[in-house]
């Protein structure tokens, strides 16, 4: 019997400037190289050269986040991923990655199921500012509580209905181009006869 051949791809994961493990890809395979310290770090693309990055965009995976700089060529961007989990340590890392190299502004480019309005309302959380913390304080499959401690409810209001109609327009557009039906992220309650 000839020998198997193996080819994976490995995205190494940097937290503090060091690589604490690997994201591995390959033909039917996915997963993390052994003793990966997954929990608190990032797989990072390369700094842009000259000029310093507008933002960071983060996003689930390394191939994810390769796809969005392919379709967003001209974008000054520093690039990350959580490799599958976004943990309170990662969004600290992403802190003080943005902090260091003085990139202003975050972009999440999860993907559009309920894992990735997940991750970005974690996302949010992590990022809100002292005025307005938000913390998530509970978690099902199709549905997230986040509580917001704000003197300015109207402020928060108006977000999350900028949010509810950014969501909606881009599962609209997604389902345009698509030609799928239209599948609402939460589930409506079956009616009882």
């Amino acid at each position: 019997m000839p020998a198997k051949t193996f080819v994976n791809t490995a995205f190494p994961a940097y937290h503090d400037g060091r690589v604490v493990g690997l994201e591995l890809k390959g033909e039917g395979f996915k997963g993390q190289a052994a003793e990966s310290q997954f929990a608190r770090s990032l797989w990072l693309s390369k700094l842009p050269e000259g000029k310093p990055p507008t933002h960071l965009v983060v996003s689930e995976s390394a191939i994810d986040t390769l796809s969005y700089a392919q379709l967003h060529p001209g974008e000054r961007a520093l690039y990350a991923s959580t490799s599958g989990t976004l943990t309170q340590n990662k969004i600290f890392e992403m802190k003080r990655l943005m902090e260091e190299e003085r990139i202003p502004t975050i972009k999440s480019a999860f993907d559009n199921d309920t894992q990735g309005h997940h991750f970005d309302t974690r996302l949010l959380a992590g990022f809100a500012s002292a005025q307005n913390p938000m913390k998530v304080v509970r978690e099902h499959e199709h549905l997230l509580t986040v509580e917001v401690t704000t003197a300015n409810l109207p402020s928060v209001q108006a977000v999350t209905q900028q949010l509810k109609a950014f969501n909606a327009r881009t599962t609209e557009h997604y389902h345009r181009e698509s030609g799928e039906a239209i599948i609402p992220a939460i589930p409506k309650p079956c009616a009882t006869s």
